[in-house]
């Protein structure tokens, strides 16, 4: 969700050019005091014993899909409020990929849908800050688009495993391989 809101450049239909970069708040408040790091939430185990919930791993191989798209320069960081100063008047909850992932790797997510709702997120900024018919709204379009159809795997894989899941489990009881088994 990046970019600057022009809305006469939006309609005249020209395009602005944004480089996403780390955030620069600018909120340097060198009072000599030291701020205090919020706390960090504790760790989860999945119900397959690793950390966070089971899908954990797929929904950070879909947060990597979408980074790998040509598509995912305007969200790959937060927004620099520099170049985007009333971004938080427009915009509630920002979210961005890199937020998306550090969430992911400290286990912040209970389930997949909250990863999902916050890639979400996204793009629905992107669509309120930049509107659709921008260079970023296209982007944010096409990024949509993509996890979309990434999700729509994601559900149907996991459909997959549940069905089989009874015959593994009757295989491996019966000490026989399961074809298709790993």
């Amino acid at each position: 969700s990046r970019g600057s809101k022009n809305v006469a450049a939006d309609a005249a239909g020209s395009d602005s050019d944004y480089k996403a970069t780390d955030n620069d708040d600018d909120d340097d408040d060198d009072d000599g005091e030291e701020e205090e790091e919020p706390p960090k939430k504790k760790r989860r185990r999945g119900a397959d014993g690793s950390g966070g919930f089971s899908s954990a791993a797929a929904c950070m191989d879909m947060a990597r899909a979408l980074e790998q798209s040509e598509d995912s320069w305007p969200f790959l960081n937060p927004v620099k409020l520099s170049e985007c100063p009333d971004y938080l008047d427009v915009i509630e909850a920002p979210m961005d990929l890199d937020t998306v992932k550090k969430k992911l790797d400290d286990l912040q997510y209970e389930t997949q849908d909250e990863f999902a709702d916050d890639v979400r997120l996204i793009f629905a900024n992107c669509f309120e800050y930049n509107g659709i018919r921008s260079e970023v709204g296209e982007c944010g379009r096409q990024m949509s688009q993509l996890f979309a159809r990434l999700w729509k795997e994601h559900k149907q894989q996991q459909k997959m495993d549940l069905l089989d899941a009874p015959r593994k489990r009757k295989a491996s009881a019966a000490g026989k391989s399961f074809v298709g088994m790993e």
